[in-house]
């Protein structure tokens, strides 16, 4: 290879930093207009009116002790023969207070009402069993 062809491959790989720096650029500067537009939404949106209170519903109304404990069961007749807590959910129409619920199936496998078919770990949910068909297990 000769001094010019040596010169030539640099200039070519000069010039392909440089447009390989331009596109970064702007790339970069896409990104940050994109930001911006989210920031400035953002504002707008936390900037609107508070909803009225009568319109407003509360993230979650304590209830009375043993009233989701009534209302699982009640709901166990509308269940599925093995259920999870999706399941028990849609029966309630409601979210409750997760651990609330998680100690109420725990209380009705401990009452002999459900069983424990798998155990949830993580993103796994524990799937129950029923044990009786809306017959109290503290009653024969």
């Amino acid at each position: 290879m000769e001094h010019n062809e040596l010169e030539q491959h640099k200039r070519a790989l000069d010039d392909q930093l440089r447009a390989a720096i331009d596109l970064l650029k702007a790339g970069h500067a896409a990104q940050m207009r994109e930001l911006e537009a989210r920031w400035r939404a953002s504002e707008t949106s936390a900037a609107a009116p508070e909803p009225s209170p009568e319109r407003a519903e509360p993230a979650q109304v304590r209830q009375p002790a043993g009233s989701l404990y009534e209302e699982v069961l009640s709901a166990l007749p509308q269940l599925p023969e093995e259920f999870d807590k999706n399941d028990v959910l849609r029966a309630l129409g409601y979210s409750p207070n997760r651990v609330s619920l998680f100690r109420v199936l725990q209380t009705l496998v401990q009452e002999g009402w459900i069983e424990n078919k798998t155990f949830g770990a993580g993103r796994t949910v524990s799937v129950y069993r029923k044990k009786h068909d809306g017959a109290d297990p503290t009653k024969g």
